[in-house]
């Protein structure tokens, strides 16, 4: 399970409001991938239309680490462990690095790579949720106007507080500050996604990444708002409870506080390839709108896919090539995705109107040529 943002990602905005996912961890046995034959990419519904340098380069952020990886126990590479060997991952990111313009990169993953169709159970279709990168203002020195910490993973004996007592100040003045953000409600959405990105006043920004969380369980302020019947139960959604707590700051401290989870936090060093985004499960920088989260017990990290999902309200239908870069406790299934689209306000807006169901593809690499007489 990854804790860079998945574990805690908005997906759980069916938990702010009470309810359970129907995704849940089962000591059931996983159900195979589909039984399917493999397609050429260029069936696939909208590949003429896609960014080739986009998708090449999202496949080359993975190569450092698919072209060191050991093959693993998911349930792909156990069907298909001579397409995704390190061998094979070798070759293929060699030689798209050569595939230098769109109809070189079109022609090298025609070439290169057949597409899965992905379902269990008879299920072809799926859901796919989005999620963002939560984003703060936070200074490195404590002032008047940044006077809500943000803490550094403290010693042992300390994972016992929980969050009423923390905020009260059980941790104050051992110098475990990293940040100091200037308003407590943006501090609590930060706990809940795991990971974001604090905007400093001198306009840089600074990527925070999970390190730690106390020794108590999760609790849904949404089973809150419900329970003491703060908002109506058809509004209670993560949008309006952030309103409310700012519009009721008296009470808005013992609202947080129902939930005694509480997050600790690290300096994300700055991804190698410099792309702006989070570190994910596979351990690089998430890429808005082309990094998605899977089930990491059915399918390796770094392998690429493709999306067909119709439109829905205002975010236009997505039939697109994206790279498992995450994972998360609720993304479980053979057609399941969590989708990446980024930081700030417009973000947040989509990711918190994506549920759409749809189809998925994994695209293999194609089986590496057997010389004659082996």
């Amino acid at each position: 399970m990854s804790f860079a943002l998945s574990a805690f990602r908005l997906t759980l905005l069916l938990l702010l409001a009470g309810c359970t996912s129907t995704w849940q961890q089962t000591s059931e046995p996983k159900p195979p991938l589909r039984q399917a034959g493999l397609v050429a990419p260029q069936t696939l519904p909208g590949w003429a239309g896609e960014d080739f340098m986009a998708m090449r380069q999202a496949l080359l952020h993975s190569c450092p680490r698919l072209s060191r990886r050991a093959l693993g126990k998911t349930t792909l590479e156990q069907k298909y462990p001579e397409r995704l060997d390190v061998a094979r991952w070798r070759d293929i990111c060699r030689d798209l690095k050569d595939a230098a313009t769109p109809q070189a990169a079109r022609h090298f993953f025609e070439n290169n790579f057949q597409a899965l169709a992905l379902g269990e159970q008879g299920r072809e279709i799926g859901l796919v949720t989005g999620y963002y990168e939560a984003e703060l203002r936070a200074s490195k020195t404590k002032t008047a106007k940044y006077r809500y910490p943000i803490y550094v993973l403290p010693d042992e004996r300390d994972l016992d507080l929980t969050r009423a007592q923390i905020d009260n100040g059980a941790l104050a003045g051992r110098g475990l500050e990293l940040l100091w953000a200037d308003d407590p409600v943006s501090v609590f959405t930060l706990h809940i996604q795991g990971s974001g990105r604090a905007v400093l006043p001198d306009g840089t920004a600074m990527h925070i990444g999970f390190a730690g969380k106390n020794r108590h369980a999760y609790y849904s302020i949404g089973k809150t708002f419900g329970a003491e019947k703060l908002l109506p139960s058809d509004q209670i959604n993560m949008d309006a409870i952030e309103d409310w707590l700012r519009q009721n700051p008296q009470a808005a401290a013992r609202v947080m506080q129902t939930n005694p989870s509480y997050i600790f936090f690290r300096p994300v060093p700055r991804d190698p390839d410099g792309i702006d985004g989070p570190i994910g499960a596979y351990g690089i920088a998430l890429i808005a709108g082309r990094s998605i989260a899977v089930d990491r017990s059915l399918y390796p990290l770094g392998v690429p896919f493709w999306l067909d999902i119709p439109a829905q309200s205002d975010i236009p239908a997505k039939q697109q090539f994206a790279v498992a870069h995450d994972t998360g406790s609720a993304i479980l299934g053979a057609v399941r995705a969590d989708y990446f689209f980024g930081a700030g306000p417009v973000a947040k807006r989509l990711a918190g109107a994506m549920i759409g169901r749809g189809r998925m593809h994994i695209l293999l690499p194609t089986a590496p040529l057997q010389l004659s007489g082996r």
